[in-house]
């Protein structure tokens, strides 16, 4: 099966998690609570994501997540339970619920309140106490990445089996011997979620369970990926060329640019009985094969969005913002392109 692979990361997410430990003066508990809120947008945005979808009749029931790595999310979008075709008009329109899902995920004003301790019960209910005890507004800004991978290994089974053959070679030995038929089971079980080599869902005796796994693949284009998801940009969908070839759309021709700039891109989605037209603004941009570690091509990368819908903070002046935005903006300038702002004037 081909899928579709959806990078969403925390721009700057280092330098937020050094601001809460500076900020909270080393106090363990208030870190450990900040440090939890910052998380929970990471996975309110993926709900959210997930919201739009359903809401656009997508399935997610097609959806996996292969893993979480800290501020990080890998997602799939499996293609072979559709059964659409490239270049079609039901693949433009399971593209185009995903771009906007992201849109829609990306575009809300997202933050957190951190402060140097927490609110002692007397300042809990009194605004003027709590107003003496400083505090800071941090911008959670996400970054989304997706492409087509269509060349890998699934890697799971494999991993399995081999603790599965091997499994006799791991039995601990005690002062009594070998340990009895039901403690290696236990340990089989335990080793099976601890190592993450599978999950038990049933079945009993000479270590058969049986397990289900994560999907996890390996290949080329799945390192390609992983290799470019440190170039999308906040505030946009960054999308790959592989997908962006698959398009039923009037695609951008052989170009010897390296960056340019697509004012209306138009964009038709539906099915044979229905079709209908959208419009979007991207950039494209050609990534040198000698910034990405171990890929001998080059790859363009395509920055979409809606002039309307861009995050206010991309528009505004804030300069707490404009640092994380700054790659971004740098290239719209470069471009010539407007952007409207949406900021709020006193």
């Amino acid at each position: 099966m081909a899928f579709i692979s959806i990078s969403i990361d925390l721009s700057g997410s280092t330098e937020v998690k050094k601001t809460i430990r500076n900020f909270s003066s080393k106090d363990k508990d208030n870190i450990s609570l900040l440090y939890t809120r910052f998380i929970e947008q990471l996975y309110l945005l993926e709900m959210k994501f997930y919201e739009s979808l359903v809401n656009n009749q997508i399935e997610l029931k097609n959806l996996f997540v292969v893993k979480t790595i800290g501020d990080e999310i890998w997602i799939i979008y499996d293609l072979s339970k559709d059964k659409v075709k490239y270049d079609s008009l039901e693949f433009n329109k399971l593209i185009y619920n995903i771009i906007y899902g992201l849109i829609y995920m990306i575009m809300g004003n997202n933050h957190i309140i951190i402060r140097e301790r927490q609110f002692v019960e007397e300042e809990k209910y009194d605004f003027e106490k709590q107003a003496k005890v400083k505090s800071k507004k941090i911008n959670i800004i996400p970054k989304v990445f997706i492409d087509l991978i269509e060349e890998y290994e699934e890697t799971s089974n494999i991993r399995y089996k081999i603790f599965e053959r091997m499994f006799d070679k791991l039995i601990p030995y005690t002062e009594q011997g070998a340990l009895s038929s039901s403690d290696q089971i236990n340990n089989f079980q335990e080793y099976l979620n601890n190592l993450n080599f599978g999950t038990q869902m049933g079945g009993s005796g000479n270590n058969k369970f049986d397990v289900s796994y994560r999907f996890d693949p390996i290949g080329f284009e799945v390192d390609r990926f992983f290799r470019l998801t440190k170039f999308s940009q906040p505030g946009v969908v960054t999308i790959g060329q592989n997908l962006y070839s698959k398009l039923l759309v009037n695609k951008l021709s052989e170009t010897t640019n390296e960056i340019g700039y697509i004012e209306s891109f138009v964009f038709p989605y539906g099915d044979k009985y229905f079709q209908r037209v959208d419009y979007f603004q991207y950039i494209f941009r050609k990534i040198d094969n000698s910034t990405l570690k171990g890929i001998d091509e080059n790859y363009y990368l395509f920055y979409f969005f809606k002039h309307f819908l861009l995050p206010e903070e991309l528009t505004n002046t804030n300069k707490d913002c404009q640092k994380h935005y700054k790659e971004i903006k740098d290239i719209f300038k470069e471009l010539n392109v407007q952007l409207y702002s949406r900021e709020r004037k006193p």
